[in-house]
């Protein structure tokens, strides 16, 4: 099993496919001086990328695929300095930046082309009676706080963009 937080991010992720893990890693046990109240966690960092690795994302293990990306991770910072996938049908190009100390910051920019509405709708196990229809196009940035705040997620969440959706169709609505 992986350590704790590495542990919860695969399960999370569920990676398949070459991902490779090195360019310049290093990693330093700090050992506790004279005066000091605790002993300095360990430091590392590693670079992650892919050219056609895969994610099975949320609950419902919505597949990122054909990820070409490139990331640093260290206990200070994860930076997603690019990604850009296979999502829902369309494509997604990404980056963003996650502080992963209590409590948790993230920050992320995200532009989805072509997101075809009926594959989002199953893929994403949205159980409404009727299915979505058309093509997608967003673009938005979040930011906000996670674990550990003194704010819920939600009310710190910070986001804005744009959509636009081609060829919808929602449903209908009686006028009579």
């Amino acid at each position: 099993p992986y350590p704790a937080a590495l542990g919860k991010t695969i399960a999370h992720l569920r990676p398949s496919g070459p991902f490779v893990i090195g360019g310049g890693s290093w990693y330093a046990i700090n050992r506790r001086l004279p005066g000091q109240a605790q002993k300095p966690k360990p430091d590392y960092f590693f670079r992650i990328s892919s050219t056609r690795g895969a994610f099975a994302l949320t609950d419902q293990k919505a597949p990122l695929t054909s990820i070409r990306g490139d990331a640093v991770v260290s206990p200070m910072l994860v930076d997603v300095t690019s990604l850009r996938g296979n999502f829902l049908g369309g494509t997604v190009i990404a980056s963003g930046k996650v502080i992963p100390m209590r409590p948790i910051h993230y920050d992320a920019s995200a532009t989805f082309y072509n997101v075809n509405l009926d594959t989002a709708h199953y893929q994403l196990g949205l159980h409404e009676k009727k299915t979505l229809v058309g093509q997608m196009y967003l673009q938005a940035h979040v930011s906000g706080l996670g674990l550990g705040a003194v704010q819920t997620p939600l009310q710190s969440l910070a986001a804005e963009g744009e959509i636009e959706v081609i060829d919808g169709n929602f449903g209908h609505i009686s006028t009579i």
